[in-house]
């Protein structure tokens, strides 16, 4: 539920989230679609086990927008099936993690990288069968592993913290390691906000001229009158939740607590309500609460920003598509 702290808004669900739990297990599959089990539980402390694969060198193929590992990046390890069991009670299955320590790589400035690999096959190694067709080694098939959803609690939780809405997260979780992209995006969509304020403006002075074409058509229908209508912005208004005439006004996902009066406010809704529209409020002290004025509805007829509105609707420019 969400409030928006006004007396003349009123109350409704903002969010419903139906969550159909099963408990994570080995023997159990979460999502039966896809086969695969993403709220997995690893183990916090590692368990030293004894194998051995061959060396590689992994290849990067650099594209025009990335690097990414090729398939020589595939680890190829071999462990003794009863050492295994006596180690952690069970087989290696996919989805299982190894750290490689041998592997490790430091940074410019001496901070330890681990190189971690997941489990993506498990199958009996063909060159360990006794004579009597008995397989003594399992041979897993590994690669590098990635940050994942499935893999939070290893590499840190990527997921955002619970937002005002109290469902989804919008911030990094426990590991430094990783940066907090949603602080970078409110940084940038506020340096924007501020170096190129959306401002309110008055567009009486925008006159709009009929054609020739128009005027005859006008003729031929009986209305011989038209070029006395005065055609303007004003006339063809569409609500943005701006103050005319560039009045000052606050912006915010709540009303302010001490408000003088005449004072605009534009309330924005953010988290799960992003997509609802801003509305333009103005405090009366007469009647002592937020007079609703209007909703910015501009986002029905175009995605432009109001402070080109003015340029690409102008009267005296040819549209872009009519330019040879």
């Amino acid at each position: 539920m969400a409030f928006a702290n006004g007396t003349c808004d009123s109350w409704g669900v903002q969010a419903l989230e139906l969550i159909n739990h099963m408990a994570t297990a080995q023997d159990n599959i979460q999502d039966k679609i896809w086969m695969e089990n993403r709220n997995r539980d690893y183990a916090t402390s590692w368990i030293e086990m004894k194998g051995f694969y061959a060396l590689i060198t992994p290849e990067l193929e650099v594209s025009r927008f990335m690097a990414t590992v090729m398939d020589s990046g595939t680890y190829r390890i071999k462990l003794p099936f009863s050492a295994t069991i006596e180690a952690i009670g069970r087989p290696i299955v996919i989805g299982d993690f190894f750290e490689l320590p041998s592997e490790a790589q430091y940074t410019p400035t001496l901070e330890k990288r681990k190189r971690y690999l997941e489990v993506t096959d498990v199958t009996w190694d063909p060159d360990t069968y006794t004579p009597g067709w008995l397989p003594l080694m399992l041979l897993v098939t590994a690669k590098q592993a990635i940050a994942s959803e499935e893999t939070q609690q290893i590499f840190g939780d990527l997921a955002k913290h619970v937002d005002q809405s109290g469902l989804f997260d919008n911030d990094d979780g426990n590991n430094p390691n990783y940066q907090d992209y949603s602080t970078i995006e409110q940084t940038i969509d506020q340096e924007a906000k501020t170096q190129v304020p959306e401002r309110g403006s008055e567009g009486s002075n925008v006159i709009r001229e009929f054609t020739n074409a128009e005027i005859d058509q006008a003729v031929a229908a009986g209305i011989p009158h038209i070029t006395h209508i005065d055609f303007n912005r004003t006339g063809l208004y569409v609500e943005d939740a701006l103050p005319q005439n560039n009045d000052d006004y606050t912006e915010a996902p709540v009303f302010p607590t001490s408000p003088s009066n005449g004072d605009y406010h534009r309330l924005i809704y953010t988290g799960l309500a992003k997509d609802v529209p801003p509305r333009l409020y103005r405090w009366s002290e007469v009647k002592d609460r937020w007079i609703y004025l209007e909703t910015d509805r501009r986002k029905q007829y175009t995605n432009q920003k109001a402070i080109l509105e003015e340029y690409l609707t102008s009267p005296t420019s040819i549209p872009a598509e009519d330019i040879e």
